[in-house]
C-alpha cells in the first residue's frame, strides 16, 4: 500500500467518506504514519520484514570480534544464526545462543552476543578454511520515514498505521472523539495478528537456511 492510497483509507476511516483528504489532513496523517510505524518497530519484536543479514569483517584466528558502531538492533534471539562466507563462496552457519549459555549448550557452532562484541565459543585455528571468511550477522533495520505519496507504506499490515491514524483524527475531533477507542481497538488486533504471523515469518527463516555447518576446531 501506498502513503497516498494509506492516507485515503484513513480518511475514510475517520470521516466515512470517501473523498481524498485535503491537503492539510493528508500531510497530518503521514506525521501520524511516521511516528506509529516507529512505535511499530520499537515493539518489543524482531520484525522480519526489517531483517538484514550486515556484514562485520572477516574471520582471523581469535574468537572475539567487535560489532561496528552502525550495528545498533543486532538479533539476540536464540536459534538466529550469524553467516560465515568464505573466499570460496562457501557459507558456514553459527547458531545465537544467550552469553551465558555459550560454554555449556549442546548446540552445534554456538555463538553470542556479549556487550559490543560476537563471540564464538573458541578461537579460530590460523590454519582454518574459515580463516578471511567474512562474517554477517542478522540485524533489525529501522524503516525511513515516509515522505511522498508514492512510498510504500513499511509495516507488515499497512491497515495498522491506517487504524492508528484515524483514531489520533477522532480523538482530535470533538464530532468524532467516540470513535476513537474502537479504531484503537481495531489497530490492537491488527498488532497482535502481525506479531503471530512474525513469529511464523521468523520459525520459516531459520528452517530454510540452507546452509552447512562450520567448524572453527
Amino acid at each position: 500500500m501506498t502513503v497516498a492510497e494509506g492516507q485515503q483509507r484513513t480518511y475514510t476511516l475517520f470521516s466515512g467518506e470517501s473523498t481524498e483528504p485535503d491537503s492539510e489532513t493528508a500531510a497530518l496523517i503521514l506525521i501520524y504514519f511516521n511516528t506509529f510505524k516507529d512505535d511499530w518497530f520499537d515493539e518489543d519484536v524482531d520484525w522480519d520484514s526489517t531483517r538484514e543479514m550486515i556484514d562485520i569483517g572477516t574471520v582471523s584466528a581469535t574468537n572475539s570480534f567487535e560489532l561496528p558502531d552502525e550495528v545498533t538492533n543486532i538479533s539476540k534471539q536464540e536459534g538466529d544464526y550469524v553467516t560465515l562466507t568464505d573466499t570460496e563462496g562457501h557459507k558456514a552457519l553459527y547458531t545465537l545462543v544467550k552469553a551465558n549459555k555459550l560454554q555449556t549448550t549442546n548446540q552445534v557452532n554456538p555463538v553470542a552476543i556479549v556487550g559490543r562484541s560476537l563471540v564464538f565459543r573458541e578461537a579460530f585455528r590460523s590454519d582454518s578454511h574459515l580463516i578471511g571468511a567474512t562474517i554477517a550477522v542478522p540485524h533489525y533495520v529501522r524503516p525511513d520515514d515516509m515522505v511522498s505519496g508514492t512510498d510504500d507504506i513499511p509495516v507488515d499490515n499497512p491497515m495498522y498505521l491506517c487504524w492508528m491514524a484515524a483514531s489520533e483524527l477522532s480523538a482530535q475531533d470533538e464530532s468524532k472523539v467516540d470513535q476513537s477507542p474502537r479504531q484503537l481497538a481495531f489497530a490492537g488486533k491488527i498488532m497482535e495478528k502481525m506479531k503471530q504471523n512474525n513469529g511464523a515469518q521468523v520459525e520459516e527463516v531459520y528452517r530454510a537456511a540452507n546452509i552447512f555447518y562450520g567448524e572453527n576446531n
